[in-house]
């Protein structure tokens, strides 16, 4: 391998690292948006697992199940050594969704709306 391969591959980790640096410390800032765009930028840069956790753990936190459940799944993917207790986070969070869904209004309909109606002044 040549130098300048070397020295690329050092710059890839560096600019991967800041992204991800950057990403969790605006996550911590409650940033999810904009840290979660940091993380998969560092993601894409340089693909490792514990990104992918991150990501997750920010969609989860963010209130973003369905994001936060394919991320999980991505990382799960890559037969983490904590995939036992990964598997059991998603099955809460797919029970969570599904509650929430159970419990969404009908498609249409208001918070606190009849079908009875109202008569005319």
């Amino acid at each position: 391998m040549c130098l300048c391969a070397t020295e690329a591959l050092a710059d890839a980790r560096l600019e991967a690292r800041r992204h991800f640096r950057n990403g969790m410390n605006l996550i911590e800032q409650k940033q999810f948006d904009e840290g979660i765009s940091e993380l998969e930028e560092a993601y894409k840069i340089k693909p490792h697992p514990s990104v992918l956790y991150n990501i997750a753990r920010a969609y989860q936190d963010a209130g973003r199940l369905e994001e936060a459940l394919d991320a999980f799944k991505r990382y799960l993917a890559s037969n983490p050594p904590d995939a036992a207790n990964v598997q059991a986070q998603v099955t809460r969070l797919e029970a969570t969704q599904q509650a929430a869904s159970a419990d969404a209004p009908a498609p249409g309909s208001t918070p606190g709306s009849q079908d009875s109606t109202l008569p005319m002044p």
